[in-house]
Formats: C-alpha cells, structure tokens, sequence
C-alpha cells in the first residue's frame, strides 16, 4: 500500500453539527468532493487530493462519526442522512456544483446526494462501491466481510492521531442497503456524467459487479489490474491519472475553466 502522510484539515459546523474537512488544490477545474467508505476516514483521498491539486480543487470530509468529526449519540448515520450533510457542507464551502469521487460506503452517501440534488453533481466517480441491496453494505461491523474486518484495526492505526472512526460501529449498523438501491434507481433514471475506476482483484466487489454499475450507469469503466478493494490507497496516483484526464474532457470542466 502506498504511503499515506495526512494533509491537514479545518473543521466546519453544518446544520450544528462538527464536519472536519481536508480542503487541498486550486485548480481551475470543477471542485472534487471526496467520500470515503469504511473502516477509513479522509486521510485515505491524501496522495488522490495532492495528485489532483494542481488541476482541482478538493475536500475530502470525515463523514459524521467519523475521524475527527462530530459522533453525537443521538445523530443519524445512515446514507441518507450523510448525504444531507454533505450537500449543506456545500453551502458551507460556497460550492454550487462539484463532482463526487467516492469509495465503498461513501457510494451510499453520493448516491443519495444524486438523487436529492442532482443539479449539483456535475459528475461522478465511483471505485468499489456497493449500490444494489445484493451486495453492500451490510447491517452492522460484525457482519461485514472477513476481510474489512481483518484489516479495520490496520487502517485505523495509518490514520492521523485524532482520526480514529468512533462512530464507526454506528455507520456501519446504520447502513439500510435498501435506502441506497432506492436512491441508486433514482440516479439510474438521469445519471450524471460517470466513471468506474476498480480493482481488477477486488474479492469484496468484483471487477463484474464493477461493470453491472457502469452497464446501469452508461459510464466509463476503467479495471486497475494487481490491485483489490483498496484502491484509492493503494493506487491513488492511477485513480488520480484516470480521474483527471476524464474529467478533462468533460463539458463541465471546459466551461469552467474558460470562465476562469
């Protein structure tokens, strides 16, 4: 795996809740948001956020219960929730389109993002992540696979002091893989502009379930061979590659760029 060395981060308060947001890049391109899934936080996007920078502009936040953002008792966690504070972190950061990139669980969240606000998802980029009630997320941390499980205490311990996932038990039995495909139907019906970026040898979620999502999606697909379920550490300069160029060709992104 790719070494990860953490960016620094500024926290915000959205609808009073703490969000604690890496922001790197000023690039004139469209602005990235970045979702990671579990058991990671924000410090997973660093190296995809510092080989995007020159190009884009990005924030990769520590969704709620996670890292060192807020994990109130009483909050909500699931997909949809997060989803919502997403979009209000956009107004937060006076963002009124952006693109999503987003991993494992974050799919859930920008999925849903879609499907409230999808005049505000110019594009969107998805790697290993579950969006059928078939296969991901599970309903709680002691049900997800084998494999996560066995390497969560790895991928906490990489993580920057302070951004161990408190609230992570609570994410993962919050998940409602029913909610998701819900709003994923909804995406399906108008999708934006997307791309698949996937580990050639992810055994979570394969490279064929990675192509039924760009088949649903009329997206790019783009397999990334001798790597698994952690792409975007363990690869993220080929997801940072891919994702760059494809954007680049893009009508938003050349809109934009002219503007600026």
């Amino acid at each position: 795996m790719t070494s990860l060395h953490a960016l620094p981060g500024t926290d915000h308060v959205v609808a009073g809740v703490r969000l604690h947001v890496v922001s790197y890049g000023d690039g004139p391109g469209v602005p990235l948001m970045l979702l990671h899934g579990a058991p990671a936080t924000s410090y997973v996007w660093s190296n995809v956020q510092r080989a995007l920078g020159h190009r884009h502009a990005s924030h990769a936040p520590d969704l709620l219960g996670c890292g060192a953002s807020e994990a109130p008792a009483s909050g909500r966690y699931d997909a949809a929730a997060q989803a919502e504070k997403m979009l209000g972190l956009l107004d937060t950061l006076a963002i009124s389109r952006c693109a999503l990139i987003a991993h494992d669980l974050g799919g859930g969240v920008a999925a849903h993002m879609a499907a409230l606000a999808p005049e505000r998802i110019a594009a969107l980029v998805l790697t290993g992540t579950p969006m059928h009630e078939d296969a991901w997320p599970q309903a709680s941390l002691a049900q997800l696979p084998r494999r996560l499980r066995s390497r969560a205490g790895e991928l906490l311990r990489r993580a920057p002091e302070g951004g161990r996932s408190a609230g992570l038990a609570r994410l993962t039995r919050s998940q409602d893989p029913s909610a998701v495909e819900s709003a994923y139907r909804i995406v399906r019906a108008g999708p934006p502009d997307t791309l698949i970026v996937w580990g050639n040898d992810d055994t979570q979620l394969s490279a064929a379930y990675g192509r039924r999502i760009a088949a649903d999606l009329a997206a790019t697909f783009v397999p990334v061979m001798d790597v698994g379920h952690d792409l975007p550490a363990a690869r993220p300069e080929r997801l940072a590659e891919e994702t760059e160029a494809w954007l680049a060709d893009l009508p938003i992104t050349r809109a934009v760029e002219a503007r600026d």
